[in-house]
């Protein structure tokens, strides 16, 4: 298979829709972690590859693009990306620019929870909002992929409380701390 031993595909909007679709697919198959970039070619996600996808990554414009709030409705970016987790993504995650960015995803009792990353204190002006936000999507991605491999590991382990505390660390937080740095 095409992802046959990928931890993590990272699909882009530049590649034809039903391309991603089959990938995202194949993922889902082989347990290969599948993370969508809503950037690129501005277009509606079809329901069946939001079902395959782990994590739907994008700025607020691109959430703009894909989602309906009624204005003056609150939280803008978490009612939209509620919109998402509803239609089948697990995870959505975006990036604000200075602001830094937000992960949400369903809890077992089926609210929405949302894990913040402040934006580090740049020592110089930011030249490129999107370069940045595009380096902390990837950052994100490599974070959960070492984390869920880390967990299997020691899952698989046993061991001490130490051990067994390290493996259920959160993915979610370990991707959103480490994409902070890079």
């Amino acid at each position: 298979g095409w992802v046959e031993g990928a931890d993590v595909v990272l699909l882009q909007c530049e590649v034809p829709a039903r391309i991603n679709a089959l990938v995202a697919e194949e993922c889902r198959r082989t347990g290969a972690e599948c993370h969508l970039d809503l950037g690129g070619e501005e277009r509606e996600i079809e329901e069946k590859t939001l079902w395959n996808v782990d994590v739907v990554s994008c700025n607020e414009s691109e959430l703009k693009r894909v989602t309906t709030t009624p204005e003056g409705s609150g939280d803008d970016t978490r009612l939209r990306a509620e919109q998402l987790l509803e239609r089948g993504a697990r995870r959505v995650l975006v990036t604000l620019g200075a602001e830094g960015a937000r992960l949400y995803r369903r809890k077992a009792d089926g609210s929405t929870e949302e894990l913040v990353a402040p934006a580090e204190e740049l020592t110089g002006p930011l030249v490129d909002e999107t370069a940045a936000g595009d380096a902390f999507r990837a950052a994100f991605a490599v974070a959960r992929s070492f984390a869920r491999k880390q967990q299997q590991i020691l899952k698989e382990a046993g061991g001490t409380e130490e051990t067994k505390t390290a493996a259920e660390e959160d993915p979610d937080k370990i991707g959103m701390e480490y994409g902070c740095v890079a």
